[in-house]
């Protein structure tokens, strides 16, 4: 048997209200109830728009199972957009149906529609779905809405992603973003775990054994590290220098110094380069080459001696000049050798007559330095900053001539018997 019941519309809003109270709309609800002799239980409220059993009654008894496929041609075309109303908006009279659980799903654009008095500041998860639960102790469940939270619409007012992220946070519900920008929900607090927290203690391994030296034949040896080049190529190599000449010999006369004779070749001062008696091997890049003098000691005694004193000349080194002084360091100076040390040419000039050998030699006889009192020493230098030396014993290389009086026939005659002057040299 079916029963039609006539009702005033129900608005959402005292402003609906108003207005249908005005125009005296009235909607046809079908309820369906059992055909067989059993007492009629109460109505079941049938969705205004679709027509569909509210879901308050899904789980009821056959025999009040709702006309799922009762007509809404009654239902005004005005509240189509209500079709997913729940049953808490049916009349008093199905009070008791309206703290069961209405279902919802999202339609396209993930999108659900409800009613405008839903409260949604108590929400929690059950599974997949969403549940709002109502002031009153009724639940709204959204089928699935955990897996990706849709956009809720209640009456004609879309509420705003930040409120209902918002309103989940506040409902302690866990929320998770997607790459898309949707939005998932988790248990209420609650970590989401299949259930194993590993509270089982650690159980041991087992006694270990004991460890033993390795065998000789087996100890570990390693010799000492071997050095090499990674690139021989490119190693620096320091540049090098050697004697490998006999240096040339100075010679300077005593004829003319202020006193002498002024006869014969031969001056006070001679100079020759030394540079060629050196040989130089480059490394990496150009070196450089420089010369300096050096005596054994300051105020080393030498083998001259001064002809005007008799006292043995002695050697002072004064920068790169080596000085020949009568006695000592403050005398007059008998000699000097100097040398450019760019160049490595070495002067010797003489200034005051010294002693030659024994009366026996020839005029024009010369004396030599000693060995080891004045060395000559070459140094190069390259890119790099390393040094390199040879030396060469100056003893022999400074020469000094004697000046000594030339006696000529006297050929110069006057005639007998007459007086006159006559000059010339004595024989």
């Amino acid at each position: 048997m079916t029963t039609n019941i006539e009702f005033d519309a129900v608005s959402n809003s005292w402003d609906e209200h108003t207005s249908a109270a005005e125009n005296q709309i009235s909607t046809g609800v079908q309820v369906a109830q059992a055909t067989t002799g059993q007492a009629a239980s109460e109505p079941v409220p049938v969705d205004v728009g679709s027509g569909a059993p509210g879901q308050g009654a899904a789980n009821a008894p056959a025999a009040n199972q709702p006309a799922a496929n009762a007509p809404a041609a009654n239902a005004p075309a005005s509240h189509a957009a209500q079709g997913n109303a729940p049953a808490a908006n049916a009349p008093a009279a199905n009070a008791a149906a309206s703290n069961v659980a209405h279902e919802y799903h999202a339609e396209a654009g993930n999108v659900v529609k409800l009613p405008a008095n839903v409260s949604i500041d108590n929400i929690k998860v059950d599974g997949h779905n969403l549940v709002l639960v109502q002031p009153d102790g009724s639940e709204i469940v959204i089928k699935d809405g955990a897996l990706n939270v849709p956009t809720f619409i209640l009456g004609d007012v879309e509420v705003p992603r930040v409120a209902l992220i918002a309103a989940l946070e506040a409902s302690h519900v866990d929320v998770a973003f997607g790459a898309d920008g949707s939005i998932s929900a988790g248990g209420n607090g609650s970590p989401g775990s299949a259930g194993g927290n590993f509270e089982h203690p650690a159980s041991g391994i087992g006694d270990g054994f004991g460890l033993t030296s390795l065998l000789p034949p087996t100890d570990l040896a390693f010799g000492q590290p071997e050095h090499r080049e990674l690139f021989p190529g490119l190693v620096e190599k320091d540049s090098t220098i050697s004697l490998t000449g006999a240096p040339p010999t100075l010679v300077v006369d005593e004829s003319y110094l202020p006193d002498g004779s002024h006869t014969g070749p031969g001056s006070t001062t001679d100079a020759l380069s030394f540079a060629n008696i050196f040989t130089v091997v480059p490394g990496t890049g150009t070196p450089t080459v420089s010369y300096a003098l050096s005596v054994t000691s300051q105020g080393e005694t030498s083998n001259l001696v001064d002809s005007a004193t008799g006292q043995a000349v002695v050697l002072v080194l004064n920068g790169n000049t080596v000085e020949g002084h009568v006695g000592d360091a403050g005398g007059a100076v008998v000699f000097t050798m100097s040398v450019n040390t760019t160049t490595g040419v070495v002067t010797l000039t003489q200034d005051r007559a010294v002693h030659q050998d024994n009366l026996s030699n020839t005029p024009d006889d010369g004396i030599s330095l000693a060995s080891n009192l004045v060395k000559l020493t070459a140094t190069v230098t390259d890119p790099g900053g390393h040094t390199a030396s040879a030396s060469a014993d100056l003893g022999g290389s400074a020469t000094f001539r004697d000046d000594v009086p030339t006696a000529n026939a006297d050929t110069n005659s006057v005639a007998a018997g007459s007086h006159a002057e006559i000059s010339g040299n004595v024989l």
